[in-house]
């Protein structure tokens, strides 16, 4: 009878265990299912990291999954399978458990959120619910830090075995943000190029067109100068036959060619034309010259970038600037400029530093179009040499910077404004070239409503 008592036991055992590896395999088959689920995803899709978020929605049946991206700053931007979260960015709470625990780098299942929740409010921004369940991991890659969190609602806890799950897909998402951030930057990078040849191609052409017209600006001028002077000496000549007109009258000789001379002196208004001929001819002349200043700008403006730096006259450069660009502003501000003249020349790339020029005065007219003045605006340019650098400020009265943005702004395409009206490369590619490529800084100073100060300091070599 014990005989048969083990043996049942034996075969309790034996089916017990049989159940266990039963459940380990469908574990794993579910993992691997999983990980075949976002392998699946790795294709070149731009919304990978998105589609990977909601894969794991999906798998692990969530409410929402999200995944944080920790900036310099120690603000937090979000990527939600809810829409209405995504890029929001916040100030965590540094006392809230649950953040901390984010950042531990580990795998963490939390089945009663209310029992590590902050007592601050803040730590809501983090989670969707106040109750429920959590799995969270940090993940860094880059040498940037993100958390991912997936919630449930309450009563549905997360089980071992989807913990393991969980840690097994987190190496697919780490690559995957890596390959989203290298794909980024080379679109970037793409782009750059692109605006760079686009940039060079206008450059050839525009240096073409004013040469141009700077050929026949300089006849018209020319002419314009003999046309004044002869216009001088026709006025003493006139004067002359005025006094002759008259002494024939008096003397009564040449009476009928005296009459004929008065009638056309009246037909042609004579008198009219000695007064307005001077200023019609002042004002062609005075026309012309704006024109040949706007063709030298051009030709400054648009002359190919060279290799190496060369000194560069940074006062000169921002008229030049304001001359080309004078078509943005002129109807939405008006522009004062207050220059050092003792700053001198400055060693820089030309073509790139007036690039940077252009982007930050269309930068503050876009500003002072979006504040929706009832009068034109304020741009201030100014210049100054410091100790070992000079520095450079472009002023403006607009909008300002809301502080939600301001943190983005150098940002590559990241932009507030409306389509076809900004790319969000401008400054981004402003902050490089005097960065990077003049050891330069490119800073702000903002206040909602009352306007924005970017400025530039520039290294005297």
């Amino acid at each position: 009878m014990s005989e048969q008592i083990d043996l049942i036991e034996s075969i309790a055992e034996l089916e017990h265990l049989r159940q266990r590896e039963s459940q380990k395999v469908q574990e794993k088959d579910a993992q691997l299912q999983a990980v075949s689920k976002l392998l699946e995803l790795f294709n070149e899709d731009e919304g990978q990291v998105n589609a990977i978020l909601e894969a794991i929605l999906s798998i692990f049946e969530a409410n929402v999954v999200s995944l944080y991206q920790e900036h310099s700053d120690k603000g937090v931007t979000v990527r939600s399978t809810q829409a209405e979260f995504n890029e929001e960015t916040f100030q965590p709470c540094e006392e809230c458990a649950i953040y901390r625990k984010a950042r531990s780098g580990r795998c963490v299942n939390i089945p009663d959120i209310t029992k590590f929740s902050c007592e601050q409010s803040e730590h809501c921004k983090l989670l969707h619910s106040k109750e429920g369940a959590l799995l969270i991991s940090g993940i860094t890659t880059q040498d940037v830090q993100y958390s991912l969190f997936v919630e449930r609602e309450q009563g549905r806890v997360f089980s071992r075995s989807e913990l393991g799950m969980f840690q097994s897909l987190i190496p697919i998402l780490k690559q995957a943000i890596s390959i989203s951030a290298v794909r980024h930057e080379k679109n970037y990078l793409l782009q750059e190029l692109r605006n760079a040849q686009k940039l060079e191609a206008v450059g050839h052409l525009a240096g073409g067109i004013a040469h141009e017209i700077n050929t026949p600006s300089q006849y018209i001028g020319d002419n314009l100068h003999f046309i004044k002077e002869g216009e001088e000496d026709l006025r003493k000549v006139l004067d002359q036959v005025q006094e002759l007109r008259t002494a024939c009258v008096q003397q009564g000789v040449c009476q009928e060619e005296a009459q004929k001379l008065s009638d056309v002196i009246e037909d042609v208004d004579l008198e009219f034309l000695m007064e307005e001929l001077p200023l019609a001819i002042s004002q062609s002349i005075s026309g012309i010259q704006q024109i040949s200043k706007i063709v030298l700008a051009m030709k400054e403006f648009s002359h190919p970038g060279i290799k190496d730096k060369a000194p560069l006259d940074i006062n000169r450069s921002l008229e030049t600037t304001l001359t080309v660009s004078r078509n943005e502003w002129k109807n939405v501000a008006q522009v004062e400029t207050d220059f050092d003249e003792t700053i001198g020349s400055v060693s820089c790339l030309a073509a790139e530093i007036n690039q940077v020029f252009l982007n930050l005065i269309v930068n503050a007219v876009h500003a002072i179009e979006d504040a929706d003045m009832q009068e034109r605006g304020k741009i201030s340019l100014s210049t100054k040499r410091c100790e070992d650098h000079i520095e450079i400020r472009f002023k403006d009265n607009g909008s300002g910077i809301a502080p939600r943005h301001q943190n983005h702004i150098f940002t590559p395409f990241y932009t507030t404004k409306d389509v076809g009206r900004g790319t969000g490369q401008g400054l981004p590619m402003a902050r490089d070239i005097v960065v990077n490529k003049h050891n330069g800084s490119l800073t702000f100073d903002t206040e909602l409503g009352v306007g924005t100060t970017f400025i530039i300091q520039l290294p005297i070599i």
